[in-house]
């Protein structure tokens, strides 16, 4: 087997020349393909986290540990309850079945603007009802499109009508890839405040 080089001006392929069987073998697009072949481009680093993410279940990010409040307690314990434990909504439980959820707004516009006493006023009086729930086997980004289409910061958790856990944006916020759909969630709650709150839109008033 003979390796010829052309001379001259030629600029073609370096080319190999088998003179038992007359086949020509081109040196330069075999190296060309081989090259491709070990450059082939890889997913990116974060495409593939952004993948993960998507598909990360809410019970995989969601608070078990839930501050919840009995419809037969008063607003004012409500109210201390959300300062303790540093939170604008509560649900509201009757045993593990939630029946509603009580913001800091419904006790605003509903009790102290009404110059009603939250000493006295029960929780069941002024909860929002019918809230809106998640299941824990959400995928994350199901959860979020939920909470921003219905304008909520918190997203009650549920299992066989049990409360098993929640989820705020800022647990979703937790994962880097999730922090603009956090983003741009709260701007449509912080936009739609003044007419919504954390209830089934065809309940409210």
């Amino acid at each position: 087997m003979v390796l010829t080089t052309p001379t001259g001006n030629y600029h073609g392929p370096t080319v190999m020349r088998d003179d038992q069987h007359q086949n020509i073998i081109d040196i330069t697009d075999r190296t060309q393909m081989k090259k491709q072949k070990a450059t082939v481009p890889k997913e990116p680093k974060r495409q593939s986290r952004l993948r993960k993410v998507m598909f990360m279940k809410i019970k995989d990010i969601m608070t078990k540990s839930i501050a919840i409040i009995d419809p037969e307690d008063t607003v004012i314990q409500a109210a201390q309850l959300m300062k303790k434990h540093n939170v604008g909504s509560i649900p509201v439980c009757r045993g593990e079945k939630v029946i509603g959820i009580i913001t800091d707004r419904d006790i605003a516009l509903k009790a102290v603007a009404n110059g009603s006493d939250p000493g006295t006023l029960r929780v069941g009086e002024i909860m929002s009802k019918n809230p809106i729930l998640g299941n824990p086997d959400m995928d994350v980004t199901e959860a979020g499109k939920l909470m921003g289409k219905n304008q909520i910061r918190r997203l009650p958790i549920v299992d066989n009508h049990r409360l098993v856990g929640i989820v705020s944006l800022g647990d979703i916020a937790i994962e880097p890839m999730m922090q603009d759909e956090a983003g741009g969630i709260l701007t449509e709650v912080s936009e739609s405040s003044y007419v919504k709150t954390e209830v089934a839109p065809e309940v409210q008033k």
